[in-house]
């Protein structure tokens, strides 16, 4: 671990080499971006046209009774059901198209989680924050440090009443299958667990405020080895 820290730092290092680089790249993805859903751009026209077909479905849609027989309610849209209902599927069509640009302006710029990588880096570099880089160092070695964890001829023990870093190993170990980005922050008996053991920028790496009862599985993965590795005391 102590390795894969300074490789993080050193990527830190380069990192501020290279952010004028890595600033103009997302400012021009982002332009791109912003291109699509400003006046003008397609998924903006899109959803535009949608509202307008929107609009026109309901006018003919207007005044009707759910539970009035097809006879009523033919008679009184006098036959414009079908084309209501067509334009609001056509609505919908439209509308999805609208996102579908967005989307493809980000995949073509390399995708979302080459975005997040991006920015990570540069959050990294402005907030000396060599934390949320260490998961990449980590890599290939993930099933090495989890098969160490959980080896029978290595008990991990904790030297005092704070279990801390132990109960957050075995919420690691708990999810250790899951390949998305977010794990719950719950353990099973429905208590939040404690990562208050943690520095503030493992906090910062580990807590998404906008998922509230989750955290972000790698770095929270990452920030479990990094503690077990300080609080390692072999018994001799």
């Amino acid at each position: 671990m102590a390795t894969k820290i300074k490789k993080a730092k050193a990527e830190l290092e380069e990192i501020r080499f290279a952010e004028r680089e890595i600033v103009e790249t997302l400012i021009g993805n982002y332009r791109t971006v912003l291109k699509h859903i400003d006046e003008g751009g397609p998924a903006r026209e899109a959803l535009e046209k949608a509202a307008a077909m929107t609009a026109e479905a309901r006018v003919a849609l207007e005044g009707l009774d759910e539970e009035a027989s097809v006879a009523e309610v033919a008679k009184r849209l006098e036959g414009r059901v079908s084309p209501a209902v067509l334009t609001l599927v056509k609505a919908q069509v439209v509308q999805a198209g609208g996102f579908g640009a967005v989307t493809r302006a980000v995949e073509g710029l390399g995708g979302f989680a080459k975005q997040y990588e991006q920015i990570e880096k540069v959050s990294a570099h402005h907030g000396n924050f060599w934390e949320v880089l260490l998961y990449g160092q980590i890599g290939r070695d993930r099933a090495v440090m989890f098969d160490l964890a959980a080896a029978e001829n290595l008990v991990f023990t904790a030297t005092s009443e704070d279990s801390r870093v132990l109960d957050a190993l075995v919420h690691a170990q708990r999810h250790q299958a899951a390949r998305g980005e977010y794990i719950t922050a719950f353990n099973e008996e429905g208590e939040e667990v404690d990562i208050s053991f943690a520095t503030q920028n493992w906090r910062k790496a580990v807590v998404d405020k906008t998922r509230s009862g989750q955290f972000v599985r790698k770095h929270f993965e990452a920030m479990v080895f990094t503690a077990l590795a300080e609080e390692f005391q072999p018994v001799r």
